[in-house]
């Protein structure tokens, strides 16, 4: 999936950050450096169930902004001097190092090293700058895996103050599926994602394959490396892949998101049973 260009200093109209922000702190962050990670849903508990329609609940924005990093938000690389790529911050990650960041998807980094930032108001005007992203895969390694991931990690002082880990509002991250558990899905399955331009959409699970997770929710240009996931009627979710192939209205592709952790070495944040506030 093509990331979206446009113009330098374009300004647009946005969709602001509409839903609450998980402010963790520097004070109170012991549940992240040892999260629960790869967790299965419980047997016989989950039903998922479909949260959004598969266009969501309005069209398409220009951009999302947010006053601090969080998954659904815009993600914008400078990699030429008059054009930017956009796509959408995914998965919150901490690593070996207890460093804090987020994945996208690999087809994002257009230029290794590039500047990377965030809108932090509705007119584009606000930037928050980011580090650079890493580690972009994409394509079929040595033992035939797929892959299309990236991330970047925060700064020391964007760990210091704050940073969101919430998927949409009332919708809890329990754990990362696992490929074989993702493949035992039944077609039709609701399957969701949170794209930064298309918002909250879901759309019935098409096929899961050994790579790749394909289903029917809609996804334009700009929501690359958006979370995918399935939800169930308690709002507990399990987060199944990144966004890496479409855009289309009805059939569009999500790149596993279990070798991804193990592949870069990384853990999944995830909500306690209590959730975070």
């Amino acid at each position: 999936m093509r990331s979206a260009s446009s113009r330098r200093g374009r300004r647009c109209a946005a969709r602001a950050a509409g839903w609450a922000v998980a402010l963790v702190l520097a004070t109170a962050t012991s549940w992240v450096a040892e999260p629960t990670a790869n967790a299965e849903p419980t047997p016989g508990s989950d039903a998922w169930i479909s949260i959004a329609g598969v266009r969501g609940s309005r069209p398409p924005v220009a951009f999302t902004a947010a006053a601090y990093p969080r998954p659904g938000v815009s993600l914008v690389q400078q990699f030429d001097p008059t054009e930017v790529s956009e796509c959408t911050i995914s998965w919150p990650i901490v690593s070996t190092r207890s460093d804090i960041g987020y994945l996208t998807a690999g087809h994002c980094d257009r230029k290794e090293g590039a500047p990377l930032w965030m809108y932090t108001d509705a007119e584009g005007a606000g930037r928050l700058n980011l580090s650079p992203l890493q580690n972009a895969e994409r394509g079929v390694d040595d033992a035939g895996r797929r892959y299309d991931a990236a991330l970047f990690f925060l700064s020391p002082a964007q760990q210091e103050v704050a940073y969101g880990t919430v998927i949409n509002d009332g919708i809890r991250l329990r754990g990362v599926m696992s490929v074989p558990s993702a493949k035992a899905l039944p077609a039709g399955t609701p399957v969701c994602m949170n794209g930064s331009r298309s918002g909250l959409t879901c759309g019935p699970l098409i096929a899961a394959g050994d790579d790749q997770l394909e289903w029917g929710g809609a996804a334009v240009q700009g929501d690359s490396g958006a979370p995918v996931f399935v939800v169930n009627s308690s709002g507990d979710a399990q987060a199944i892949g990144m966004l890496h192939g479409g855009p289309s209205d009805t059939d569009n592709f999500a790149t596993y998101l279990a070798p991804v952790l193990e592949r870069l070495k990384v853990r999944l944040i995830v909500d306690d049973k209590k959730g975070i506030s």
